[in-house]
């Protein structure tokens, strides 16, 4: 047993080298040791504080909707008119119906997960899955990756969580023109926020999984951003929740650069980049990726993807020059 031991810990330390090595035993210290808690302060969603932290006009605009929409960026994502075309265009009419009886489904509490099985919720519960019946406590994040034998497959309270139900919603509305579909979408993003402060909970254990949700809200604010139905409250709620993913993703991806090295860097840097491109105005973001290493991490870890690797270091590269995102 001891030799098996030995033996796999050899074999990381030989993966992940001496620095990555450090980093990793640095990790488990301030995790265990409660350092974590003390530098990663949970924090709610605050339109407020959010304003606070844009930069030039913006925060000082009348309106911050009509504001965003002069000075906001192209990030290639048709808006909900083009869009409706072409769904319309591409769905048959039978189509159009399964996709809207999709949206129907989710607005009475069922899920699809993991991209076959549909699991029923009485209502959504960010931290018990309803078939395995383990509730997750409202600790700190650092504290729950100690405990995951305790309460059972972190990646079941992930699956709703990473927001992969925006798709059928907001495709929904597309082809029905029916604002219900809207106004659960925005029920449900109000409910995550009220249930999931910054660093509480299960849902900020992961790089990768708040590079989706994160990625997810942008979509929204793409699609909807020419309808009368993305409110300036509605747009604020938007970023303020962008903010804080990417706080979070700025305070931790480090680690996953120096010794992760998997689906955790790839998209983290891949959530990172969308969230700077969707919130270029931010004064208070800053690049931590080292150009050099991480251009060398996404060639030896992720061969191929290399339209995203080259938007990535490109962004990052631009970005070092500005001193900020």
């Amino acid at each position: 047993m001891m030799q098996d031991r030995l033996s796999k810990l050899f074999k990381e330390i030989k993966l992940l080298g001496f620095i990555g090595t450090f980093s990793r035993i640095t990790f488990e210290l301030k995790r265990r040791l409660g350092i974590d808690m003390l530098l990663m302060r949970p924090r709610g969603y605050s339109s407020s504080t959010y304003l606070k932290n844009c930069s030039g006009d913006l925060a000082k605009a009348t309106s911050y909707l009509d504001s965003w929409i002069v000075i906001k960026h192209d990030l290639g994502l048709a808006g909900s008119r083009e869009a409706s075309v072409f769904l319309q265009g591409l769905l048959t009419t039978e189509q159009q119906v399964q996709l809207v009886g999709r949206a129907k489904k989710i607005a009475s509490g069922n899920f699809q997960e993991f991209g076959h099985n549909w699991v029923k919720y009485q209502k959504v519960d960010w931290y018990c899955h309803p078939l395995e019946g383990r509730r997750w406590p409202k600790d700190h994040s650092s504290k729950l990756l100690l405990k995951l034998k305790e309460y059972g497959d972190i990646k079941l309270v992930w699956e709703v969580a990473r927001f992969a139900w925006v798709f059928d919603l907001v495709r929904a509305w597309l082809v029905s023109k029916d604002d219900s579909h809207i106004d659960y979408l925005f029920e449900l993003i109000d409910d995550f926020i009220f249930s999931n402060p910054l660093y509480i909970g299960p849902h900020w254990t992961s790089e990768q999984e708040v590079s989706i949700r994160a990625l997810m809200l942008v979509y929204v604010q793409e699609v909807l951003r020419d309808n009368q139905v993305l409110t300036e409250n509605r747009l604020l709620k938007l970023h303020a929740l962008l903010e804080v993913h990417g706080i979070y993703l700025s305070q931790n991806l480090h680690y996953a650069e120096i010794a992760i090295r998997n689906n955790h860097l790839i998209y983290g840097a891949l959530g990172l980049f969308v969230i700077s491109s969707a919130l270029p105005w931010h004064k208070k973001s800053e690049v931590a990726i080292d150009l050099t290493k991480a251009l060398n991490v996404l060639d030896k870890d992720h061969f191929g993807l290399e339209k995203v690797k080259e938007r990535i270091i490109e962004f990052l590269a631009v970005q070092k020059r500005m001193d900020k995102i």
